[in-house]
């Protein structure tokens, strides 16, 4: 698991009226994990770290903390990103889909020649392939996120 962060600048009437919204998250495979002492601690670190950067002379930022936060927002925009996969299908463009279908239809045919034909090697050449195409969409995949 690791600590993720997200942060919101609000722009305010003056650049010193500029709200900044933070919220900080543990994420495993499965679901966002409550918060925890170790993930207290990063969240308090970052945030003296960020002032810290703001108050600095040269920019001459003035932070002020305030009680009440308009960060609810920003939590819910963070959690409806993370969740499963039944919403993820909303945010599909035409080439997703396309892919989703494909894959569907895929899985069909090696059912259909596996089932009906008997023809196991032709099932199991089938079922190398898709695991190759999902092997290679998956890390270009992850590839486009790290940049």
């Amino acid at each position: 698991t690791t600590y993720k962060i997200v942060v919101e600048v609000k722009k305010g009437s003056t650049p010193e009226k500029s709200q900044i919204n933070a919220v900080f998250y543990e994420r495993t495979f499965y679901y966002v994990r409550p918060p925890t002492d170790g993930l207290k601690e990063y969240a308090k670190a970052k945030m003296l770290y960020l002032k810290s950067v703001f108050q600095r002379q040269e920019y001459g930022i003035k932070i002020t903390d305030s009680q009440s936060t308009e960060a609810e927002a920003l939590v819910n925009k963070t959690m409806g990103d993370l969740e499963g996969l039944i919403p993820q299908f909303g945010r599909l463009s035409g080439l997703g889909w396309l892919k989703v279908v494909a894959f569907i239809g895929a899985l069909a045919i090696t059912v259909f020649y596996s089932v009906f034909l008997k023809d196991y090697p032709s099932t199991l050449t089938l079922i190398v392939i898709i695991l190759l195409y999902l092997a290679f969409e998956l890390s270009s995949s992850l590839g486009k996120r790290k940049k």
